[in-house]
């Protein structure tokens, strides 16, 4: 074991075999997989985010140069300065919820602890109250195992989508476990998309 250890290269993380260890040492390579495979799911889980990332930013890119060319080529009007204005309003966007997903992410799995009914009032309080209702379903504390910054920015990011692409008032339901619901009304024919960058067709968000 010690051997196939020292002579593994570095990238690969793939599990060990079950070691001809005595039993008092078999913990040791089950606990470097788990740690092995952490670390795998960390890098799949930031190349698939520079991958996603580099796809939304694409298209705001493509148009605020666009724009940009033709004003610079003295053939835009105010038209073209009001589409790069849009393109870019749109892009610092897509980067502050991009890096809202990247810090809730690394937030995720850590060890810290918070309430989740205390974090819930915040973040309403930071948005346009009246469309929000909140339900806490006479839940006065709730604890979860996930660090308050990561759940504020998740939570925040929820509720503005919801606000944006949604065609009425926003409700928060809140019910033992915890289990949070976030429901709106939305436009004949939407579906919830699962995937973290997906959307359909017709959407510019």
């Amino acid at each position: 074991f010690a051997a196939a250890l020292k002579h593994r290269p570095a990238t690969d993380l793939s599990p060990f075999a079950d070691a001809d260890l005595p039993r008092e040492l078999q913990p040791i390579p089950v606990a470097l997989n788990t740690y092995l495979q952490r670390i795998h799911n960390h890098i799949e889980s930031e190349r698939q985010f520079a991958t996603n990332a580099a796809h939304e930013l694409r298209t705001p890119l493509a148009s605020a140069s666009a724009q940009a060319q033709l004003i610079a080529a003295g053939r835009g009007d105010a038209r073209a300065a009001r589409a790069m204005t849009a393109a870019l309003d749109r892009l610092g966007r897509i980067i502050e919820r991009l890096l809202q997903l990247s810090r809730a992410e690394a937030g995720i799995d850590g060890h810290a602890r918070c309430d989740l009914v205390r974090i819930i009032r915040i973040v309403i309080s930071a948005e346009d109250r009246t469309a929000i209702t909140f339900d806490d379903g006479d839940i006065e504390r709730a604890m979860i195992a996930v660090h308050p910054d990561a759940v504020a920015l998740l939570l925040g990011n929820a509720i503005r989508n919801a606000i944006e692409h949604g065609t009425g008032s926003v409700t928060l339901t809140l019910r033992p476990g915890p289990i949070l619901q976030i429901r709106n009304p939305v436009a004949p024919g939407s579906a919830f998309r699962h995937e973290t960058f997906a959307k359909s067709a017709g959407s510019t968000g």
